[in-house]
């Protein structure tokens, strides 16, 4: 198995946040779906394995932001990326 960090960073909104991790991609798993920072694992026989990872933040007053970002692992690579989230009035993202 193969592994990266994802982190989201948000800003705005009412705290507490809530998190939901998803992945378009059935080789990408996620490892900790509603943690702020999540481990994405890949299984199988190819050298490259790639997909999209979407975080959907939820903050205290129900309003939510989601943004994606695209994950590839190699075999001999493994990186990490930040999910940046901000909130405006009406949970609307800027």
């Amino acid at each position: 198995h193969l592994k990266r960090l994802e982190t989201v960073s948000v800003s705005g909104g009412s705290s507490p946040y809530s998190y939901q991790w998803t992945s378009t991609t059935l080789s990408l798993n996620i490892l900790s779906p509603t943690s702020k920072v999540t481990r994405v694992s890949a299984s199988g026989y190819n050298d490259l394995i790639a997909g999209q990872v979407t975080c959907t933040v939820t903050d205290d007053n129900g309003d939510e932001v989601s943004a994606s970002c695209t994950v590839a692992i190699t075999t001999v690579q493994v990186t990490c990326c930040t999910v940046a989230i901000t909130f405006t009035n009406g949970g609307i993202p800027q």
